[in-house]
Parts: C-alpha cells; structure tokens; sequence
C-alpha cells in the first residue's frame, strides 16, 4: 500500500477538512478530571494577565498528542481502529505528570505555550514507537521529528511582537506550574477533530484499553 501523507492530499480527499468521506483523525491521551481542572487552572492564570495577541485553548479540548493522522477516508477506518486496539492491548498502563512549561519554538519567536510531561515517559516512548508501527503498516508517514510530550495551552497570533512574545514567556516562567499532578493513562483514543471558524472541535472515536 503506497504511504499516507497526513499533510498531502489524499485521492479524492481535501487536505484542510475531512469531507464526507473522510475524517480529521489523531491518536492521543486523554487527561483525567483532576489534570484537566490544574490545565485550566493555568489558562485561566495566564489569560488574567491579559497579555496581548494570546489565544487560549479550550480546557476542555486539552490532551495529549502521540500521533496526528490526518483525513483518513472512511474505509479505512475500521482497520485502523482494529490495528491501534491490538497495540494498546500490548502496552500496560501507566501514569504520567505534569512536569515544567515553555514555548515553542523559543522565547523571541515564541508561538506555542506549554506544559510539559513528566512520569513514565520510557512507557509513553514505547507506546508511541507501537503506534507509530502499526499506523505506518496501513500506509500512513512515520513522523519525522521524535515524541515531544506536551499539552499545548495557548498559542501567540502572527500579529505579536518580538517584545509580546518575550513577555508572554517570561510570564509563563514565572507563573505557579501545578508540577506532579498524575495523568493515569489506561487507554488510548482515536480522537475526530472538526475544524470550523471559532476553532477546531473534538470528540473521541475510540477508546482503546491499554494492557487487555
């Protein structure tokens, strides 16, 4: 089967919406209640600051990506939903934390908040490298650059300044992380993302158990 690229066009497909016969998917970790409630403790804390041409992300669309697949046409899914649950069966399940913050891709040309992942992270690699296996067997691109765990916060428009953006990391430096609060991770989900006008939307597809 010729390779999937996520950032290419697929046959018969639109590259920037899923269409009625594809969908906008990706791989990710959910957040639990009590990491999700410290996440939003810290957007709310940096959108008080009322800093300028900062955009936050929704609390509750905040999760953690292991692999962005792109408009997948509908046929395929179901053997994508099948491969991924053998993977997940594979794996057992493990905690992560909330551990520091920073902005990508540096803090003069800052354009992405963060916080960062800390816990088992050997385990998350591992997950990861099944993932990315399975996925590139259907055909889709293997990612280029390494896992970064993160949980993306905020984002700086293209408007900002060099001195915004600064700010804007400084800022984040200094502000109170909620370091060490756990992120169980006991499953994996295959999430849909809709892009629209006010922002994409997301809703999970599926949920994989891990270690079943």
């Amino acid at each position: 089967m010729p390779p999937v690229n996520p950032s290419s066009p697929q046959p018969g497909v639109r590259s920037t919406a899923a269409t009625s016969q594809s969908q906008r998917l990706f791989v990710a970790v959910e957040l639990s209640g009590k990491a999700r409630s410290a996440v939003s403790g810290v957007i709310t804390r940096i959108m008080k600051s009322e800093l300028k041409n900062l955009r936050a992300v929704r609390p509750e669309t905040v999760h953690l990506t292991l692999k962005f697949l792109g408009n997948v046409p509908s046929e395929q899914i179901d053997g994508l939903v099948e491969a991924l649950r053998l993977i997940a069966g594979a794996h057992a399940p493990f905690t992560l934390n909330l551990s520091g913050a920073g902005v990508f891709p540096s803090p003069k040309k800052a354009r992405v908040l963060w916080l960062g992942i800390g816990g088992d992270t050997r385990a998350l690699g591992e997950l990861h490298l099944g993932i990315e296996n399975a996925v590139a067997a259907l055909g889709f691109a293997r990612d280029r650059k390494p896992l970064s765990p993160h949980l993306t916060v905020a984002r700086l428009r293209e408007s900002a300044s060099r001195a915004d953006r600064l700010l804007v990391a400084e800022t984040l430096a200094s502000a109170p992380h909620p370091d060490g609060v756990e992120i169980p991770v006991p499953s994996i989900a295959i999430m849909r993302s809709t892009l629209a006008r006010s922002g994409a939307t997301h809703d999970r597809l599926a949920s994989l158990p891990l270690g079943l």
